[in-house]
Parts: structure tokens; C-alpha cells; sequence
């Protein structure tokens, strides 16, 4: 990259503007050109006006008495939105993370789930999105949870899926370091809990099972047994978590989608469609998705 150049002093009697603006960028790194169109505030005064060079870029298009204010470039970048779908609002930073090998966030988790429910639409199925899940494993009050969960209707579901993250501080968003998948199966009156490192959740599974499980299937059954999955597909890496509980939830959506409730359990539907090639591949699955969707 290129060292920071020194500050360029544009020409005198600019006239005042306080409207945001594009400016073209061109990034040169390694051979390789990146064209981003940048929009930042940006404001001029009627005295001389300075344009402080970014490291590696080069002005393309240039405009007397405009001086861009960089500080924050890079956050505004990142925040802005590509995609509303449904509920759930993606930002630039979001294909970022699909981008790369990178740990998936709580906004792509809840995209993909919305997804899901709209590739299977059954007032039968449940797929709760991780905000929802964090609230109920950590919610401190049992009134408060029962006012929160009711209006779910989760009593009526035959199949609800949970998001679990390891995250165990209220108060810092999109917090955690792992994700794995609870299941709740009303005919077979059970959750199950996927984890693709080894059971590293189990724990904060069974915290959002305690909690939930009162509000769970009909009444007049009895209570809903915990079930840990030993032959969960495994990951090989610290960063597809995400993608192993979004590949569980579609294959068990697929195999309920079926008409297979009657036979047994999806176990054998997960260990055939979760597989390291399919989940290395549902990145560029879903930035295709988001693009088409755009």
C-alpha cells in the first residue's frame, strides 16, 4: 500500500454545501483495481478546504472546495443496507462476513431462518430467530417470559427451532463465540441439540430447554424430554458454526417438509444433507441468494 500523503490544500472561494456526496475511489493492492463509490459527509467552507489522501487510494474524480471527512468512512461503509427482507435488514458488512471464513452473525442467522419459513410454509413450524432464543434463555422473570412467549403460540408448533449461542452477557450485542441448533419435535415430545464442536454448548442448550420447555406441546402430555445429539456433523475449523446450524435447520425443515414426522426422527436426513462440502458452499449460496433478492 502506499504511504499517507501529505495533506492537499484544494483552491480558495468554494462555495458552502452541507448535502452528503459520492466520491469515487480507486484502490490499487496488489495489481488489482476496486472501484467504491464512498458516501461520506461531507462539507466546505469558503476559505481553504483540505483533502486529507487515504493509504492505497487514489482520487478519481475530484471536486474544488469539497473536503471529505474520513474518520468514520470505513463504519458508514459497512452499515449500509443492501437488503429488507421480511423482518430482517442486511448490511454491507453482512456479505463481508460471506465474504470469508468468519464467524456468522446474529442478523445472517435470522435471514437465513426467514428464509427457511419462506421455503416452507407451515403454521406447523417455528424458526425463531436468535434474538428471540438469547431473550428466553436469559429472560430472569417467569412472568415476564410467559407474557414474552405466549403470543409465539409455540404451544401449537409440531416443530420449533432454536438458535443457541454461547453469548452470557445481556448487555453486548451480538455477543458469544459458538452457535448450535435445538430442535423441539412434538410427536416424538422432545428437543434435540445439535452442536458441531462436541457438545461446547450443551450447557446453554439445556438453559434455553429449562426455560422453555413449561410452554412447550399439548398440555396434557408430559414433559418434553432433552436429547443430546452424539453424532451431530462436526465442523473443521472455529468459524462455520453459523453455517452447520443454518444447514441443520434446512435439512430438518426439508425432512418435515417430507411427511416423515411419522418415522422416526430427521438424524438420518441431517448426517446425508449436512455434510463439510455442503456447508463450505452455503456461503456462496446465501450471497447468492441476497444478491437475487436485492
Amino acid at each position: 500500500m502506499d504511504r499517507v500523503a501529505p495533506k492537499r490544500r484544494l483552491r480558495e472561494g468554494a462555495s458552502r454545501c452541507s448535502e452528503p456526496r459520492h466520491i469515487a475511489f480507486k484502490l490499487e493492492e496488489k495489481g488489482q483495481s476496486l472501484l467504491n463509490c464512498v458516501h461520506k459527509s461531507i462539507y466546505c467552507t469558503h476559505k481553504q478546504i483540505e483533502l486529507q489522501s487515504l493509504p492505497g487510494f487514489q482520487k478519481l474524480q475530484e471536486d474544488p472546495g469539497i473536503a471529505v471527512d474520513i474518520c468514520n468512512m470505513g463504519k458508514s461503509w459497512a452499515d449500509d443496507m443492501i437488503l429488507s427482507y421480511n423482518d430482517v435488514v442486511l448490511r454491507r458488512s453482512d456479505l463481508d462476513i460471506l465474504s470469508g471464513p468468519r464467524f456468522l452473525n446474529d442478523r445472517l442467522i435470522e435471514f437465513y431462518f426467514s428464509y427457511l419459513t419462506s421455503c416452507y410454509p407451515s403454521p406447523d413450524i417455528s424458526l425463531v430467530p436468535p434474538s428471540i432464543a438469547f431473550w428466553i434463555m436469559n429472560c430472569p422473570d417467569t412472568g415476564s417470559l410467559r407474557d414474552f412467549i405466549e403470543p409465539l403460540k409455540l404451544s401449537e408448533k409440531k416443530l420449533v427451532i432454536f438458535p443457541i449461542n454461547n453469548n452470557d452477557d445481556v448487555e453486548q450485542a451480538e455477543g458469544g463465540t459458538h452457535w448450535s441448533l435445538l430442535a423441539f419435535e412434538e410427536n416424538a415430545n422432545v428437543f434435540v441439540h445439535h452442536d458441531s464442536c462436541g457438545g461446547l454448548n450443551e450447557a446453554h442448550a439445556r438453559k434455553l430447554y429449562k426455560a422453555v420447555v413449561g410452554f412447550m406441546g399439548n398440555s396434557n402430555s408430559s414433559r418434553a424430554q432433552y436429547l443430546e445429539c452424539k453424532d451431530s456433523p462436526q465442523q473443521a475449523n472455529c468459524y462455520d458454526c453459523g453455517l452447520y446450524v443454518a444447514a441443520t435447520a434446512k435439512a430438518i425443515c426439508c425432512w418435515y417438509g417430507s411427511g416423515q414426522p411419522g418415522e422416526g426422527l430427521w438424524f438420518s436426513v441431517v448426517k446425508e444433507q449436512v455434510t463439510s462440502s455442503v456447508v463450505a458452499d452455503l456461503r456462496s449460496e446465501m450471497l447468492g441468494l441476497i444478491r437475487n433478492l436485492q
